[in-house]
């Protein structure tokens, strides 16, 4: 027999939420066993509710920017430490290190741009999917998008300038043997 239909364990719980609702006080004010479930909050059990945790500035809301900022300094982080030994080359030949400089940061917002405006446009292309899972912010907020826009594009710029700085740090001649 399952135990969640024994009549004997039903009549027991039945008798303990009487029991639990007298001790509250609510049968003397005369008000309803309905009324007091209603009025009482639900349990949180050591949850922070959701308007809660949303208002504050190191939520679990960052995650995903922090995220998309990581992997874009990866990926761009990467693709100019690849280019070390053209780097090399180039100041080997004769190129100032100032458009090598330019020459790096320029390919590294080039690409910056289109995923840039890729993302732009999937995510007005998805603004219904993408509004289901926001909270207190709208799917076409214009100051939430021209700052993660301009936090990714920041993040982008330096990804580049870090690596090609380092990289102009490496002697000619030593980028040359390397290869």
């Amino acid at each position: 027999m399952n135990s969640d239909w024994d009549p004997d364990r039903r009549r027991q719980l039945r008798n303990l939420t009487a029991s639990a609702f007298a001790s509250t006080g609510a049968e003397r004010t005369g008000a309803s066993r309905e009324d007091h479930y209603r009025a009482s909050p639900p349990p949180s059990y050591g949850l922070t509710s959701r308007s809660r945790s949303a208002s504050r500035p190191g939520s679990r809301k960052s995650i995903p920017l922090v995220l998309a900022a990581t992997g874009i300094y990866g990926v761009m982080a990467y693709r100019t430490e690849l280019r070390k030994h053209e780097i090399g080359i180039r100041v080997a030949l004769g190129a100032s290190r100032a458009d090598v400089m330019r020459l790096v940061l320029l390919q590294g917002m080039r690409l910056t741009a289109i995923g840039l405006a890729l993302g732009l446009a999937l995510s007005f292309g998805l603004t219904r999917v993408i509004a289901g899972l926001l909270y207190g912010v709208g799917a076409n907020d214009p100051m939430t998008i021209f700052a993660v826009l301009i936090l990714l594009a920041a993040t982008s710029l330096l990804a580049s300038y870090l690596p090609a700085q380092r990289a102009m740090r490496v002697n000619p001649v030593t980028a040359i043997r390397e290869l």
